[in-house]
């Protein structure tokens, strides 16, 4: 098998528009976490756990999806894994995803495990497969968003973001539902996982 299918190839472009999509989308949490009628994660179902006194550091919110996996999201990104163990995990505005396994609260990138790239067709499949996952929670999270506190809401939190925006407010969804749709093309590009060894 050529040795190039087994790399995480993401196009410049892709790259581009994610890394800008990310790092907005976790500018809007950050607003809803200070909702003015409350922690809309919480409200979601996510388990919030602050880091220790006198720490300078991210609180990290947890939520286990029934069937689902988990996942946990920081000011500085989010990790996901399917099954509990290796997860993949993204920086928020560097879109260049890791595999790591999580065994205990995250607090600070600092404290992160080693992560690597994923290097055999199956772990790449996991990774393209992670992240079509959490484009299509974004997608959920933000229709929801709209639909629980209203366009208005969601607008008044897009304006207050001064670097480049992507979408309209109303349209996040959409935003992260086309991430999906090119994804799932990359994806579809792979070898099919678990038929053999690069």
């Amino acid at each position: 098998m050529n040795e190039i299918s087994c790399r995480l190839h993401i196009p410049s472009s892709l790259r581009s528009t994610i890394s800008t999509l990310l790092d907005q989308q976790f500018w809007l949490l950050g607003c809803d976490v200070r909702h003015f009628g409350g922690n809309l994660l919480l409200e979601m179902g996510f388990e919030r756990l602050r880091p220790p006194a006198n720490w300078k550091a991210a609180t990290q919110y947890s939520l286990t999806l029934p069937a689902q996996g988990c996942l946990r999201l920081w000011g500085f990104g989010f990790w996901y894994s399917p099954n509990g163990s290796a997860g993949v995990l993204v920086r928020r505005s560097e879109f260049t995803p890791r595999l790591c396994k999580l065994t205990h609260p995250i607090w600070r990138p600092e404290d992160l495990p080693s992560l690597r790239m994923p290097v055999t067709v199956e772990e790449v499949y996991q990774v393209w497969s992670g992240l079509i996952f959490m484009w299509d929670w974004f997608a959920s999270y933000e229709q929801w968003v709209v639909q629980r506190c209203g366009v208005d809401y969601r607008r008044e939190a897009w304006l207050q973001w001064n670097k480049k925006r992507i979408g309209e407010p109303h349209r996040l969804a959409d935003c992260w539902r086309q991430a999906v749709e090119e994804t799932r093309l990359l994806l579809s590009t792979l070898p099919e996982p678990f038929s053999g060894m690069c």
